[in-house]
């Protein structure tokens, strides 16, 4: 086999180089070779057009910085550990050219796309691109977006690990007869959005396989193309933005219950009836929406769970159990007078724990009073457990109280019932000690014995600290004789 890589000098000095594969004899496989390819001060830099269905191993450091596009137009295109491949102002096409096929895969190198476009199958009905990552990075900065799929021909991105770094949107699709493809198995996939664009393709399918799909955005509708949870289920970083998931279901790809984990510090409102039956759990942040799961959801101890989507109280369906042992922020509304609030539909078993965060969405002077009733919860199952606390409060002299057994938040008068932890602080020798307003009429007791004998149990112990049930701080002078000294609140 022979091969020549052939340069042409365009206008302004700039260079076109392209790659062709001239092999009569195809049982032979001995590969075409690149690495170095850069601008020598020439004037409009390097493009590469790869043609030939040899395999081109791109290996050292390679800028391609001409304006007209470098092209892999067919065969096979490897992007070998630690090599680079920069394109600083020109797009990069892999598969662009009518009755072509092309693949190109990272395996352990870097392609870098700056303020341009990335493609994988390009231009023609009959064009055909697939872009592999198995390992290293990929990385679309600046103006404009990864498409897969451009004008009507066959694209596919396939993600097995590695990172795809990608500050803006994949279009996935983009004209009546493209044909396009995302496999996210393994690896980071970055995207401010996933869509089609402009026509509607033929197909433009997802499947989520393992791997991380991480947000570089917020964005009201992050997924616009067909999803599938596969086996390995999907892992949903919302990287601290705020995300909706509301035109397209999450379906279950291959009914072998994959699931969907939940990451970062964000919120994601699912607001349509998804059908991957695997577990949802959240590890951190918030979920939340007016849609719904089919399989279990966990919240763990640093996740969050909400209903309703941002724009007001709703409810969201779990057809199946609920462990929360992390935080639910509910809201409840009387705006007008009308009682109103989030609400979370379970139809299998709920098992409660963490703390149940209120917040009052009234957006009028309507006060909250004692005959108001909240349906948080509406549970077909058993339940077990309760909140540890209850954070927030109806107003003055009112206290929330919840109800394991109906799911119904009430607004009682007096104190509230639940445990609440002292704040301590020192200041000199002046020792200051608070507590929630909610849990103004506690009292707090103090015990005081020798070094040698610690804190004990015992009721009789424990001493009343004078006019404390009357406020929700006290400040008191640290006295060096008294060894040990331990605070605690009672219920009244």
């Amino acid at each position: 086999m022979s091969s020549a890589l052939s340069a042409a000098r365009g206008a302004g000095g700039s260079s076109c180089r392209r790659l062709v594969d001239q092999s009569t004899s195809p049982g032979r496989k001995r590969p075409n070779g690149l690495r170095g390819l850069q601008d020598q001060g020439a004037g409009g830099g390097i493009s590469l057009t790869k043609v030939g269905n040899s395999t081109l191993t791109i290996s050292g450091t390679n800028r391609l910085n001409n304006t007209t596009a470098s092209q892999m137009n067919f065969g096979l295109t490897i992007i070998t550990n630690n090599a680079v491949v920069s394109c600083a102002n020109s797009e990069f096409w892999v598969g662009a050219v009518a009755g072509g096929t092309a693949t190109n895969i990272v395996d352990g190198g870097t392609l870098i796309v700056s303020n341009n476009f990335l493609v994988v199958g390009r231009g023609s009905a009959t064009a055909s691109g697939t872009l592999t990552v198995n390992s290293g990075i990929v990385q679309k900065a600046g103006g404009n977006v990864i498409v897969v799929g451009s004008l009507g021909a066959t694209g596919t991105l396939i993600v097995n690990g590695g990172q795809v770094l990608n500050n803006s949107e994949l279009w996935l699709g983009e004209a009546a007869t493209a044909n396009a493809y995302l496999y996210l198995n393994g690896g980071l996939l970055q995207a401010s959005d996933i869509r089609p664009n402009g026509v509607t393709p033929a197909n433009y399918i997802a499947y989520f396989n393992g791997g991380t799909l991480q947000a570089s955005a917020s964005s009201a509708n992050f997924l616009q193309v067909f999803c599938n949870v596969m086996s390995n289920g999907l892992t949903l970083d919302d990287n601290g933005f705020t995300l909706s998931i509301g035109s397209t279901a999450l379906a279950d790809g291959d009914g072998m219950g994959g699931g969907l984990i939940k990451k970062g510090s964000g919120t994601v409102y699912l607001d349509i009836g998804n059908g991957y039956s695997g577990t949802t759990l959240v590890t951190n942040g918030t979920l939340a929406g007016v849609g719904s799961v089919v399989g279990p959801m966990v919240v763990a101890p640093a996740g969050n769970l909400g209903a309703g989507d941002a724009a007001g109280v709703g409810g969201f369906t779990i057809n199946n159990n609920l462990t929360l042992q992390g935080k639910a922020t509910l809201r409840v509304n009387k705006t007008g007078g009308s009682p109103s609030q989030d609400q979370v539909v379970v139809s299998g078993n709920i098992n409660y724990g963490g703390i149940l965060s209120i917040t009052n969405a009234t957006t009028d002077a309507t006060p909250l009073t004692t005959s108001d009733t909240f349906p948080l919860f509406n549970v077909s199952g058993t339940h077990t457990g309760n909140f540890s606390s209850i954070a927030g409060t109806p107003g003055p002299g009112l206290a929330y109280s919840f109800d394991p057994a109906t799911g119904i938040l009430s607004i009682v008068t007096g104190v509230a019932s639940y445990p609440t932890n002292i704040t301590a602080s020192v200041s000199g020798s002046t020792l200051s000690l608070s507590w929630p307003s909610t849990h103004l009429g506690w009292i707090l007791q103090a015990q005081t014995n020798n070094l040698n004998v610690g804190l004990t149990p015992a009721t009789n112990t424990w001493y009343d600290v004078s006019g404390s049930s009357s406020t929700t701080s006290v400040n008191m002078t640290i006295d060096p004789i008294k060894p040990t000294v331990f605070f605690r609140l009672r219920h009244p």
